[in-house]
């Protein structure tokens, strides 16, 4: 088992997609921003043709990218 940073479990390979997009929802509402990000991947390597899900990962990581930068300025 794998822990991400707001304790949201991650198991091994034997996920499947309805328990990963759960995993999702919780870490959202954790505001877990690290597991949101590993948890769209993975769907995403089960879905890759997700458009929406694609979006978000995205703004996601752009958003993260961001305020990297604002608070090194």
């Amino acid at each position: 088992m794998v822990f991400l940073s707001a304790g949201v479990r991650l198991q091994g390979a034997g996920n499947n997609l309805a328990q990963l997009r759960v995993q999702l929802a919780v870490a959202k509402k954790a505001e877990d921003e690290a597991a949101v990000v590993e948890l769209s991947r993975r769907i995403l390597e089960i879905t890759p043709n997700d458009s929406g899900l694609w979006e978000k990962r995205a703004r996601k990581q752009l958003n993260s990218k961001t305020m990297i930068v604002v608070m090194r300025h």
